[in-house]
């Protein structure tokens, strides 16, 4: 009976949009459950893993599309999303029974379509961009600070509450390194909350640029900027304590791409980028090579590196599934249910496949990761075209800055699954992408500030 109370934010968002607009109960509603609620509280509903966040990014994608459809053009991206739940659908019907399949393929959708088709409408089109980073870094910059408990005493707190109140074992159990408790906070795995804070530092960058820029035109004081530098400190504090050395890279190859917006010359910044990113492949590829060449033994042994075991196995998992992925060819295995040996992996020897790109090959075969790596990229060209098309620095910025957080994602996710919400945040963050334009915060405000002006002659209008 208590899992009731995950229904409770659709209710309220789907009462409050007779009244007011979906990107409000977006902000109010969809992010903060997105951002705060422990995913470790679920429910089954006929076969379909939901949260608290899922009703409300189905309502919130309708309400988007059907109040936005005008200014929707068909792009390479909404291609992308439909052929990813259709590629789904094919792997799962070929090797599971029909009703498994509808299940699998609606769990994409939730957690795919819905997300991206929130970005698409909701945030540029309703001069949300502000608002909507605010979202992300706020609860961001609180979790982190919360989690310094879990950092000390190894303990979530996130994982304690939902145990407590549904008397049932969540999440992966204490991880530790160095001594100290690699942070999950609500967000699952350690890996996965390094790459959510990840997201988090990249919007805060822009934020901070766009305060600074802001004190510059119109002489605020400086406690503003303060604010924001502490925001800012508050996610990187949150990329340090979840311990993870593939957030830790990917954070910096973010801030690196970057810095270019944020450069005055960014020809000069993008040749010094390129030039530290070959350089640090190179050594790193070398010494990552050389850690990992060790016997199959190596991961068996208790009493070898930790880290250097994790390693290794990640690098085994090309030789355990390469094999598999061959033999699903274009549509893959579908979801692991009926294909494993085991009750929940597609293999006894490696059931953890920590790597997103091999998971959706066996999934969904050559067809899935292909339409995948083409998002990632269709996304990231849109958003060099855009950065360099653009005026105003507060766009320049906030497309390389999107760039970042979407290179910083891809390169991370060859070290572990592709969990929520970080799957929420880059398909948002997609469909943000298609939809961004310069000048948007104003394109949306001025229509509000004329219509008041007319209807009220002597009103005073701030913005």
């Amino acid at each position: 009976m208590i899992n009731f109370v995950l229904f409770i934010p659709a209710m309220v968002a789907f009462a409050m949009l007779f009244t007011q607009k979906p990107a409000t109960v977006l902000m109010k509603i969809y992010m903060p459950c997105l951002m705060l609620a422990p995913l470790y509280w679920r429910i089954w509903v006929s076969g379909i893993s939901l949260d608290a966040s899922t009703f409300v990014a189905v309502i919130l994608a309708v309400a988007g599309v059907v109040t936005q459809y005008r200014t929707l053009r068909f792009t390479l991206l909404d291609f992308c999303i439909f052929a990813n739940l259709f590629s789904a659908f094919i792997a799962d019907i070929m090797h599971h029974p029909f009703t498994w399949a509808v299940y699998a393929t609606l769990q994409t959708a939730f957690a795919i379509f819905c997300p991206y088709y929130i970005g698409r409408t909701l945030i540029e089109q309703t001069g949300m961009r502000v608002r909507f980073a605010k979202s992300v870094v706020y609860p961001l910059a609180a979790v982190a600070i919360f989690s310094l408990w879990e950092f000390r005493m190894t303990s979530n707190p996130f994982q304690n509450f939902v145990t407590a109140i549904t008397h049932a074992s969540v999440g992966w159990g204490r991880q530790m390194r160095w001594g100290f408790g690699r942070v999950a906070g609500p967000y699952g795995h350690a890996i996965v909350a390094g790459m959510v804070f990840t997201i988090g530092v990249m919007l805060q960058l822009w934020l901070l640029d766009r305060r600074r820029a802001e004190q510059g035109v119109n002489g605020l004081r400086a406690k503003p900027e303060r604010m924001q530098v502490c925001m800012l400190l508050a996610a990187l504090l949150g990329v340090f304590i979840a311990q993870s050395r593939g957030p830790w890279i990917g954070c910096a190859l973010g801030v690196m791409v970057a810095s270019i917006g944020l450069a005055e010359n960014r020809k000069r910044a993008a040749a010094r980028m390129l030039t530290i990113v070959v350089i640090f492949a190179a050594l790193t590829g070398a010494v990552l090579y050389k850690y990992t060449d060790t016997s199959a033994e190596k991961t068996k042994d208790l009493n070898a590196d930790v880290d250097q075991r994790n390693a290794v196995y990640r690098r085994e998992l090309i030789d355990t599934y390469i094999p598999m992925i061959k033999a699903g060819g274009v549509w893959g295995w579908g979801s692991p249910i009926s294909v494993s040996v085991d009750s929940w992996g597609y293999g006894k020897t490696q059931a953890s496949i920590d790597n997103e790109y091999i998971r959706l090959a066996i999934a969904q075969g050559y067809f899935g990761l292909t339409i995948f790596l083409v998002m990632i990229v269709g996304a990231l060209v849109r958003l060099v075209r855009n950065a360099m098309r653009f005026k105003r620095r507060e766009d320049i910025v906030l497309a390389y800055c999107l760039i970042g957080a979407l290179i910083a994602s891809a390169s991370t996710l060859s070290t572990v699954f592709l969990g929520q919400p970080l799957m929420q945040l880059m398909f948002m963050i997609m469909g943000w992408s298609e939809s961004l334009r310069p000048g948007a915060e104003e394109a949306a405000i001025v229509p509000a500030v004329a219509e008041s002006a007319t209807t009220y002659q002597l009103g005073r209008v701030y913005v």
